[in-house]
């Protein structure tokens, strides 16, 4: 490279690294304020429980609910919130059972997680009506049984009836997003439902119904996000947003340098 181009190189890398230092000191500034505003409304916004809000319209191919039905009962799985995750955060899941015709029983319910998440201790709950119909408080005494080798969960239950003039049966369960996980990462998740059909008779007659196609997307890192964490690709340990609010002119006198001893 001529000593011209070289020069020219540098000086745009720098100026990079100056809009860079720029926009992350602004987002850092920004995520200060805004951690002193009431953010009720935004939390309302994204959907209540979800991780990241302002999520873009939903993909077709990768819906974050998907139903299921056999005969009179009909089973909906669901991401509650937003199903734009982010990496080391908290996503949960939902299950709802009803049925328009004959009563039926809910014996078990088993849900696949995605590979790399895990449960979160005592968010397993469980609401469902009572017999003669009606409403009833959710039930957060429920001890799944997890399998982390087979990414399942297992709740068993006493019997959770199913009613036509009932609300039916709703389980929800939280679980960790793994801190590895990349934006535009998808996640599937599963859950089948064994139902007793007949529940009138002395013998159970048992069957299973598995709902599937229900994903999760990891959202793309934003300026706050690298901020905050650090950013490998810059080549600088520790954290990045640190060094730029700190000190901006520093951090673009150390790209500079680091771009000058790479072409030595």
């Amino acid at each position: 490279m001529s000593r011209k181009l070289w020069q020219s190189s540098v000086a745009g890398v720098a100026m990079s690294a100056m809009v860079l230092a720029g926009g992350l000191w602004g987002a850092g500034v920004a995520a200060a304020d805004e951690s002193t505003a009431d953010t009720a409304a935004d939390t309302a916004a994204a959907g209540g429980t979800g991780s990241a809000g302002g999520a873009a319209e939903e993909d077709p191919d990768y819906p974050s609910a998907n139903t299921v039905t056999a005969g009179d009962i009909k089973i909906t799985r669901s991401v509650v919130g937003s199903d734009a995750i982010k990496a080391g955060e908290e996503v949960t899941f939902r299950t709802q059972i009803r049925t328009t015709g004959e009563p039926a029983t809910v014996l078990q319910i088993t849900e696949m997680f995605p590979e790399g998440f895990q449960y979160v201790d005592g968010t397993a709950r469980v609401r469902s009506a009572p017999l003669e119909g009606g409403s009833q408080e959710w039930d957060d005494d429920i001890m799944p049984f997890t399998d982390a080798d087979a990414n399942a969960l297992e709740v068993p239950t006493d019997g959770w009836p199913l009613t036509s003039n009932g609300e039916g049966v709703t389980y929800e369960a939280t679980y960790l997003v793994p801190d590895d996980a990349s934006g535009g990462d998808l996640f599937e998740s599963k859950a089948t439902v064994t139902l007793d059909i007949d529940p009138d008779e002395e013998n159970v007659d048992e069957v299973n119904e598995t709902v599937s196609g229900v994903w999760v997307e990891v959202g793309r890192r934003s300026a706050a996000d690298v901020m905050q964490t650090g950013s490998a690709t810059l080549g600088f340990d520790g954290d990045t947003g640190s060094v730029v609010l700190d000190d901006p002119a520093e951090f673009v006198s150390e790209v500079v340098v680091k771009i000058i001893d790479s072409q030595s």
